[in-house]
């Protein structure tokens, strides 16, 4: 078999993946039905497998599927494909997105469960019958000096009054007072202080400070359609009930994690406890209301799958976009973190961000493209360790994957809250222990990774077809993560046949803003054998991507038993660039 990356025109294909990146839903919708973390491009696993297709590839395998891409694009492409991830709520995230429903019947179930929900809205509403769209909350920190207590409110602008406009609040942590007015009568201005670190408005001390518990200075409401931002007024419902003390099915504590940790540190004990009494009250009702009403499975787990996505906006973990005037899942970085300034979204609200409403929509937009598909290629989906796989011999052509990118998202962890309310739909297991990413706390070293990578591409490789390839999407900064995956790749006797780097993420995405975030992929062919050079396809003309072709291309080497370190070193010479990857 040919090279099958270098049957792409990888100049156009990165042009298509930068438009999509920019709004990814739009380019296959079932994306938006669930969470996960590090998917790849769709347009970039489309024209992979495209190329594959026409060197009779027919049946590709996926055994890290996580976000399914793989899965979704072969199922539009009409290929066979085997997905397989060690989490529950990915595999069922992916099941149903894969599931049929017929799109009417799912918007009229859709619309029972609004109405059906529709007396709960009362959580939300004042006296007067006017209802908030969302509380905006500010943690209260204790200084470590002096005790006192003040609220933690940003410097410059705590929210814009409206999304198109010009007049902003601000908020003084000395006497807790929000304006519309830049500066507080009283003459307080913050100092500037190291990170980590605040200063007392009250004794000036400067020291890292403890959460002593939340204020509510602004609400929104709902104006023409949009979002208004106001003060909070007295008849505003704006006490935080946590969920955990009105419902004990979600006393469930919080574990030790490298990720869960933040938690601890803001007082979490309970899933629970970041969420208000009202958010719960919907998505327990929610889902008890889908498990005992008659409907066909695939629009049950859909609109189930909307009720679920609620979770990622608990009142304690949900960010406020200050300029923006719009929510952000709790999640959404790749990280648990407790905002000083957090967003509780009303989940039955007609506006915003991450509102039921718009979870079904996307919904049914998600059913609409499935059902619209016209070949649609065979899919088994497997939750459990890939380093076993209901698979018979050599009976894949493509192992086409993105395998973790070292200790740069820690999946388990973060899906520890869908699995807490995927629990309280159905019935599940999990296991993080056979996870293949660095955790010290979990005792995983990066030769525990390798040895988890090892067995799973052993495992794969079981499967594979004589001639059949390996695809793999990868990317980090450090060389240790190199040198794990080669590592795995060696003892399989793997070489690399080709390779070339991709756009692959947005400088825009929420999580990259501000950071030194890798935006490429390598994309590395390999095939079993020894020896013989790699083909360097294509790489953008940028230093970022010039270094991660550089260490791509160094691990052929490797492979072939030259060190990582000299090679990468000697491949930046080559291609004129400065090594960045240590």
């Amino acid at each position: 078999m040919a090279s099958i990356i270098t049957a792409i025109d990888w100049p156009a294909l990165s042009a298509w993946v930068e438009q999509e990146t920019r709004r990814r839903e739009h380019h296959n919708p079932a994306i938006s039905v669930f969470r996960w973390w590090a998917r790849r491009p769709h347009s970039l696993i489309r024209a992979l497998l495209e190329a594959a297709r026409s060197q009779g590839v027919r049946y590709v395998a996926d055994p890290f599927s996580g976000g399914g891409t793989v899965a979704l694009e072969a199922a539009a492409s009409g290929l066979s494909a085997y997905a397989q991830d060690l989490y529950p709520w990915p595999v069922f995230g992916l099941q149903t997105a894969l599931s049929q429903a017929d799109p009417e019947r799912l918007r009229v179930e859709g619309e029972r469960l609004l109405r059906h929900l529709d007396p709960l809205r009362r959580y939300y509403q004042r006296g007067d019958g006017r209802e908030l769209a969302g509380i905006l909350r500010v943690r209260v920190v204790r200084c470590l000096g002096c005790e006192a207590t003040f609220p933690l409110y940003p410097e410059g602008v705590l929210s814009k009054v409206r999304r198109n406009g010009n007049e902003a609040y601000h908020g003084c942590r000395r006497c807790g007072n929000v304006s519309l007015e830049a500066h507080c009568a009283c003459g307080y201005e913050p100092p500037v202080t190291p990170a980590g670190k605040e200063a007392c408005p009250h004794c000036g001390a400067v020291s890292a400070v403890s959460t002593a518990g939340w204020t509510a200075p602004l609400v929104l409401e709902e104006e023409n359609g949009r979002v208004l931002v106001r003060p909070a007024v007295e008849g505003d419902p704006v006490a935080f009930i946590p969920a955990s003390s009105s419902f004990p099915q979600l006393r469930h504590s919080i574990k030790a994690g490298l990720e869960t940790r933040r938690l601890h540190r803001s007082g979490l004990q309970y899933w629970g406890d970041m969420y208000s009494e009202a958010q719960a009250a919907v998505i327990l009702e929610g889902l008890d209301y889908l498990r005992e009403r008659r409907m066909p499975a695939g629009v049950r787990n859909r609109l189930a799958l909307a009720v679920l996505g609620l979770g990622e906006m608990g009142a304690l973990l949900a960010r406020w976009d200050r300029l923006y005037c719009k929510g952000i899942e709790g999640v959404a970085n790749h990280r648990y973190a407790i905002p000083p300034v957090a967003f509780e979204a009303n989940p039955l609200a007609s506006v915003g961000r991450g509102v039921l409403r718009r979870r079904l929509e996307a919904a049914y937009r998600a059913a609409d493209w499935y059902q619209g598909l016209e070949n649609k290629g065979r899919v088994r989906l497997v939750a459990g360790s890939s380093e076993r796989q209901a698979l018979k011999r050599r009976v894949v052509d493509l192992v086409l994957t993105d395998p973790p990118y070292f200790d740069d998202v820690q999946y388990g962890e973060m899906a520890r809250l869908f699995h807490f309310w995927l629990g309280q739909y159905q019935p599940m297991s999990v296991n993080e222990e056979r996870e293949a990413v660095p955790n010290p706390v979990r005792g995983i070293s990066a030769a525990g990774y390798a040895e988890r990578l090892e067995a799973i591409f052993k495992e794969s490789l079981r499967s594979l077809r004589r001639g059949g390839r390996i695809i793999l999407s990868y990317h980090n900064r450090e060389l240790r993560a190199w040198e794990a995956l080669a590592s795995a790749l060696r003892a399989n006797g793997l070489r690399l046949r080709a390779a070339a780097v991709v756009l692959a993420e947005s400088a825009n995405d929420h999580s990259k803003r501000g950071t030194q975030a890798q935006l490429y992929d390598a994309i590395l062919e390999l095939e079993p054998g020894y020896g013989g050079g790699a083909e360097a396809v294509w790489c953008p003309e940028d230093p970022v991507a010039k270094n991660l072709f550089a260490v791509a291309l160094a691990l052929g080497e490797t492979l072939k038993g030259q060190p990582l370190a000299e090679s990468y070193v000697a491949q930046c010479a080559a291609l004129g660039v400065e090594p960045s990857i240590c």
